[in-house]
This record gives structure tokens, C-alpha cells and sequence, in this order.
């Protein structure tokens, strides 16, 4: 029998399954939330407290990282503008927006079809995990 993720019964992913995430949100808690929720599902997490952070730690390494997930509004830079800069970097990149808005606010700056995801906030467990698990390691 499969092991058990303690925090919603699943079985816990093949090895095979996991995912280098680059978690970017200026809300610490988030950040700690998805941290923990990924980590117990089998995913490597490194995090960044805003977008300009995000897009330097990427800058640093791109092909660290399998996916990000990514808040929109940060100070400093948003996550518009680092979705853009990291796209200039590596295009194949796969991003998950994770915000407390409707896409439709962003569609005019962002090609909410070219997300590997857009997950409204509060979002449940397996959304970010299901969302984190389609995004093929490279």
C-alpha cells in the first residue's frame, strides 16, 4: 500500500512525480502554506518574498527550477512583470499565478492562456497540488 500525505489522505507521488517549485508572494504565510503543502507532496520549494526576487533568483539558475507559482500583486515588481522576465529567460517555463482576483482583471497584461494554471485565492489543496503535478519535469 501506497504511502499516505498526512494532510488530505492522498497517496503520496511517485519520485518520479516531483517538481523543483519557485514559490514568489509577498505574504510570508502564503509563502509558508504552499511551502509546506508542496513539501509534503514531494516537491523541492525555494521561495521569494516578491517578484523582483523571484525574477533574480530564476535569472541566477532558470533550469533549476520545473515550475512557479506566482502571486500578481507584489511591491516592488508584480507578478506581471516578472512572468514577462522570466519568459524573456527561459520560455518554456511553466507558471501558475496564484491571486485574489478574477484572470479577467489581468488578460489585458498577461495571456492567461499561456499560465500552466490560474488559481484563485483562498485556493483548496488539491487545486495547487493537481496544478503543480501537470506541469511535466523536464
Amino acid at each position: 500500500m501506497p504511502e499516505r500525505n498526512p494532510l488530505d489522505g492522498e497517496p503520496r507521488r511517485d519520485p518520479g512525480d516531483r517538481r523543483t517549485v519557485l514559490v514568489v508572494d509577498d505574504n510570508s504565510t502564503i509563502r509558508l502554506i504552499v511551502r509546506r503543502i508542496l513539501e509534503d507532496n514531494g516537491h523541492t520549494v525555494f521561495e521569494a518574498k516578491d517578484g523582483l526576487d523571484g525574477l533574480e533568483m530564476f535569472r541566477r539558475d532558470p533550469h533549476r527550477y520545473h515550475v512557479v507559482v506566482m502571486d500578481i500583486e507584489m511591491p516592488r515588481m508584480n507578478g506581471i512583470d516578472a512572468f514577462w522576465g522570466m519568459k524573456a529567460i527561459r520560455s518554456d517555463i511553466p507558471v501558475i499565478v496564484a491571486s485574489g482576483s478574477a484572470p479577467e482583471k489581468y488578460e489585458h497584461r498577461l495571456p492567461v492562456a499561456e499560465l500552466a494554471g490560474f488559481l484563485c485565492k483562498p485556493f483548496e489543496l488539491n487545486e495547487l497540488v493537481g496544478a503543480v503535478g501537470r506541469c511535466a519535469p523536464r
